[in-house]
């Protein structure tokens, strides 16, 4: 979970699945869920593991897996901030990796 700088809202991890964030402002007056929307759904096979605010609140950093993503709060496509390069290995006669 994550509180947003001004206070107003929280983002959380949704079973793994998906990131919501909750307007804390909308929630006492409505109670049908409309306070809570979807942000970002997960696209791969590893869950969503952890969310957090950018410092000015415009963003929400998230890992699933080894990968780091930025998605804006307003929704809108993910950005890439970091991905595991894959590992370029070699065994040598004596079961060695090179």
């Amino acid at each position: 979970m994550s509180w947003s700088p001004d206070g107003r809202s929280l983002a959380y991890v949704l079973g793994g699945r998906a990131i919501a964030l909750l307007d804390l402002a909308r929630l006492g007056a409505d109670l049908d869920g409309a306070a809570s929307r979807i942000i970002k759904n997960a696209t791969g096979a590893l869950p969503i593991e952890s969310v957090a605010h950018t410092p000015d609140g415009s963003a929400l950093i998230h890992a699933s897996g080894h990968t780091v993503e930025r998605v804006p709060v307003t929704g809108g496509a993910a950005q890439i901030l970091a991905r595991p390069e894959p590992m370029l290995a070699q065994r040598d006669g004596a079961h060695r990796f090179l």
